[in-house]
């Protein structure tokens, strides 16, 4: 699976590990040098503290929205001193980020924010609708709208070196474009019906079932082409790569991608899998 760079802006800790994965992938075609050179660049910037904690930010305020939306699981972990555990755990964090300096003291106010007046907030309401009733903008709206650009935003700027990501973003889907790959966007709008967001290469698929039994990807599905201005902002988006109607030269390059994988399987990481991502 590859990753554009809208997808590295969204959750940039995420897709350093999904490069690392894809590198191991496609070694032989990458070469030793190459593929060494993204793994200690990759690795560098994952043992960066500063992204470390963003990270354990990013994961705590996740897992603590989720769970503010249950019932019996809620109850019983703050019951039980877990809860505060975890807020506990996410103070520590933002001190440590904060005493580190090298966030901007706009952006470290973003997440003290969130911690102080939405998460402790949650932590203190006794009644349980209320949590029902708050939970949607706590975790639907701010987490993926305010928190989760921020701590992208925070990342590019301690990162080392942050244009290299995107050419080695670039420089990977050029192995998969080169062999047919196209990814589209999907929106499950119902149980029975896809939007597919409308771009250069949905303009040329004219048999959308078709393609989803070729991709494993529900033919049964109405699948309908629709501008992206069109499509309900609130539903959610996957990235789904596909190989569709490919050219003679494209199927040429795939045959040998595939060749080449399979013979250094044993020496290379290799895993035929699908990934989707929100």
């Amino acid at each position: 699976m590859i990753y554009s760079d809208d997808a590295f802006n969204n959750n940039p800790i995420k897709i350093f590990k999904r490069i690392l994965q894809l590198t191991d992938m496609i070694i032989p075609v990458l070469g030793e040098k190459e593929a060494k050179d993204i793994h200690e660049y990759v690795n560098n910037n994952l043992k960066n503290r500063d992204v470390q904690l963003l990270n354990e930010y990013m994961n705590l305020v996740d897992i603590m929205g989720r769970i503010f939306k249950t019932g019996k699981l809620y109850s019983s972990l703050k019951s039980e001193g877990k809860m505060q555990i975890m807020a506990s755990t996410l103070e520590s964090v933002i001190n440590e980020l904060k005493a580190g300096g090298n966030v901007h003291p706009e952006d470290m106010k973003v997440l003290e924010d969130y911690y102080n007046v939405d998460i402790k907030g949650q932590l203190n309401t006794l009644i349980r609708d209320d949590i029902a009733t708050n939970q949607k903008e706590i975790l639907d709206v701010k987490y993926h709208s305010i928190i989760t650009p921020m701590i992208s935003k925070i990342v590019l700027y301690t990162i080392t070196d942050p244009d290299k990501i995107h050419t080695i973003i670039n420089r990977l889907k050029n192995v998969y474009f080169d062999a047919g790959f196209h990814y589209i966007f999907l929106y499950p709008a119902d149980r029975t019906t896809f939007y597919v967001e409308k771009d250069e290469y949905t303009q040329t698929v004219k048999d959308f079932k078709s393609m989803a039994l070729e991709n494993d990807l529900a033919p049964d599905m109405n699948y309908k082409v629709l501008p992206k201005e069109q499509i309900p902002k609130d539903l959610l988006k996957y990235r789904v790569w596909v190989r569709y109607n490919a050219t003679k030269a494209q199927d040429e390059y795939y045959a040998k991608l595939k060749d080449i994988l399979l013979k250094n399987k044993g020496k290379y990481i290799l895993k035929q899998q699908r990934y989707f991502v929100k």
